[in-house]
């Protein structure tokens, strides 16, 4: 969901290619993983003689994506799933400490040191949901869904698109702002700076060194509700109200932090968000 200055440069650095395969390689998951896409099979690295063996994110991000959704259940589907899972968990117990850490560098080295661009659409669904933002209304998802499809004017996987609406107040009384907001990812077609915001983006190196984070969709369209917010006459802890968002594509790693960091920042709004599984 990033960009580095044109979109096709963007596409290029968001689908950048998988992080060194871990030398024990993944050959448990060759089952499973011929069954859901056979290209991923044949780039799944073989494990050695002995030991457990340990599959990169990267690999085991896309594996579990290329699932189908429905039908049964291909051989070492959970294996690979739980493997996924555990990986997850150990990602959303270190977010906090490293949020609020002291250190400047303990939030973006957590996570450039997952090496991994994205966490994919299983992974940051459920990374998402651990954290407290729910999935989003099918009345939404579905408005979203044409507003998407109006305003994509580029290529398929040459730009990203999120639509975003807000609602936002005090506790009691009607909300103070309201609004819905369609933002492309990359730089801006007005001049004039972006809008501060409390978020903080990481470059993840080293699975996409080249690509600015700060320009992903999903992290611009956040940053404009931040703005919403800090113009309320309310604490950040004391602001309520909700926030839906969608976006064209599983969000990157980088803004899967950013709504987990749009979580604690502000408590009170109910965060909601989707995306296209693709």
């Amino acid at each position: 969901a990033g960009a580095t200055g044109s979109p096709r440069a963007s596409a290029a650095a968001r689908g950048a290619g998988p992080s060194p395969p871990d030398p024990a390689g993944a050959s448990w998951a060759l089952p499973a993983a011929s069954t859901a896409q056979p290209r991923l099979a044949r780039t799944t690295p073989t494990a050695d003689a002995g030991g457990t063996p340990a599959v990169d994110l990267h690999t085991l991000v896309a594996v579990v994506d290329a699932f189908p959704e429905d039908g049964p259940a291909p051989s070492g589907r959970r294996q690979l799933e739980n493997a996924l899972r555990r990986r997850l968990a150990a990602l959303a117990r270190a977010l906090p400490p490293a949020l609020a850490s002291p250190v400047a560098g303990a939030y973006p080295r957590l996570l450039a040191g997952m090496g991994a661009a994205s966490l994919g659409a299983v992974g940051g669904g459920t990374l998402l949901r651990w954290s407290g933002a729910g999935p989003v209304e099918e009345c939404f998802a579905a408005r979203a869904r044409v507003v998407l499809a109006s305003g994509d004017r580029a290529p398929a996987g040459e730009e990203a698109l999120c639509f975003v609406e807000w609602r936002l107040g005090q506790p009691v009384g009607e909300p103070a702002s309201e609004g819905a907001l369609l933002q492309r990812s990359g730089f801006s077609e007005v001049e004039g700076e972006e809008a501060p915001t409390p978020l903080r983006a990481v470059r993840l190196t080293p699975a996409s060194p080249f690509v600015d984070r700060r320009l992903c969709a999903e992290f611009r369209a956040l940053g404009s509700v931040t703005k919403q917010l800090a113009a309320l006459p309310v604490l950040a802890c004391d602001a309520a109200g909700s926030v839906d968002v969608f976006v064209s594509r599983p969000p990157c790693l980088s803004c899967t932090g950013a709504f987990v960091q749009f979580r604690r920042l502000f408590p009170g709004v109910a965060l909601r968000v989707g995306f296209l599984r693709r």
